[in-house]
């Protein structure tokens, strides 16, 4: 008889259960759920932990959040809440009505401000206030329509009065053309350290009001008039030019008569006048004995025979005049020709005819007496 040896079941190793130490599960195996707010070692099921977060509360934080103007995802365990709101943060300007404090400073190689309108008819404008008032207003750009040809958007300075209300513009610059519009009287207290310089020229559209002195040219501190450094109009290093396209030029005074021009060399020496009264004016030529000396006579018959006057017509306009060739006159009296280099521009001085003329009458009629006292 044959016998079988059949080992016991605790012997036996089966791969249908897992280890005790650290298993792996597989498919879906379960637990039992613990009571709501165990807190033991019992296996938490799913059921347990989808109870526990359901009514979990989490107590609101205590520090108010970091304000540095970019929002992100939060990265840390600490909750973010759907009832949340951010403080506002005084330290930065808002893009739409707000109110700064202190100085703006720009800083780089290139800075720049722009201020855009939307559409023409709208202005850039820059404002000045005291406290609530407005003081001074720059209009980078002002209301004026943009119709074409740079018209509009033009360039101005308007001032308020105390009680903040527009008084006026009394700076303007025309965008079209450059043209400058001055609508006030222009002060200048310190000429020699304040100066207004015009590359292209300074143009009056109705009147020019000077309080005391019109100076022009390196120091209009230097105002000579009459032998003196008080009064009158300088023009220094250039020249002044008075003209008028068409119609009269006007020189006038409120006084019934006083001398209205003078001529000066080197500041102080009076050469000449134009002066008027209530009826006549005077173009005067300095005679003073004391500029004078070595007085000798001459005859003035001998120059007045060698130069020639002439019926001419000029070339500008065919009429007709008489007179002499400045030229011509240059040779043999030379004090009654002027002469400008620059221009070739060369004239005569009538004037200075005079006192050949009265010579050359005084020499005729001491012939004419001398004729008349050997006929008797």
């Amino acid at each position: 008889m044959t016998y079988i040896y059949k080992a016991p079941c605790w012997l036996v190793k089966s791969v249908a259960y897992a280890p005790i130490a650290s298993p792996i599960f597989t498919g879906d195996p379960k637990a039992p759920t613990p009571t709501a707010g165990d807190a033991d070692t019992s296996i938490a099921t799913t059921q347990f932990v989808a109870g526990a977060v359901a009514t979990a509360t989490v107590a609101p934080a205590t520090v108010a959040p970091l304000i540095n103007g970019t929002a992100a995802v939060g990265t840390t365990t600490k909750y973010a809440r759907e009832d949340h709101i951010h403080p506002t943060d005084t330290t930065r300007v808002a893009k739409i009505g707000d109110t700064m404090t202190g100085a703006l400073d720009f800083t780089g190689s290139d800075t720049t401000i722009r201020l855009r309108k939307n559409a023409s008819g709208g202005g850039n404008y820059v404002n000045g206030y005291t406290g609530a008032n407005p003081r001074w207003i720059i209009a980078l750009g002002d209301a004026a329509p943009e119709s074409g040809g740079n018209v509009g958007s033009g360039f101005q300075v308007s001032r308020y009065n105390d009680a903040g209300s527009l008084i006026g513009s009394p700076f303007t610059i025309s965008r079209a053309d450059g043209r400058v519009v001055l609508n006030s009287t222009v002060t200048s207290t310190s000429p020699t350290t304040g100066a207004l310089t015009v590359e292209g020229g300074v143009g009056v559209g109705e009147a020019l009001a000077v309080g005391t002195n019109l100076g022009i040219g390196v120091n209009p501190n230097i105002q000579p008039g009459n032998g003196n450094t008080t009064t009158g109009v300088t023009v220094q290093g250039g020249a002044l030019f008075i003209g008028k396209a068409s119609g009269p030029l006007s020189v006038w005074s409120l006084n019934a008569a006083g001398t209205m021009v003078y001529f000066n060399y080197a500041g102080t020496v009076n050469v000449g006048s134009i002066s008027m009264t209530t009826t006549t004016t005077a173009f005067n030529t300095s005679s003073d004995e004391r500029l004078k000396y070595d007085l000798q006579p001459f005859d003035a018959g001998s120059i007045l025979d060698r130069i020639s006057v002439y019926d001419f017509a000029w070339r500008a306009n065919n009429e007709r005049a008489h007179g002499v060739i400045a030229q011509d006159v240059s040779g043999i009296y030379p004090e009654a020709v002027t002469h400008d280099t620059q221009s070739d521009l060369w004239g005569i001085d009538h004037s200075k005819f005079v006192p050949l003329l009265l010579q050359a009458v005084k020499e005729l009629r001491a012939r004419v007496a001398a004729l008349e006292t050997a006929a008797i």
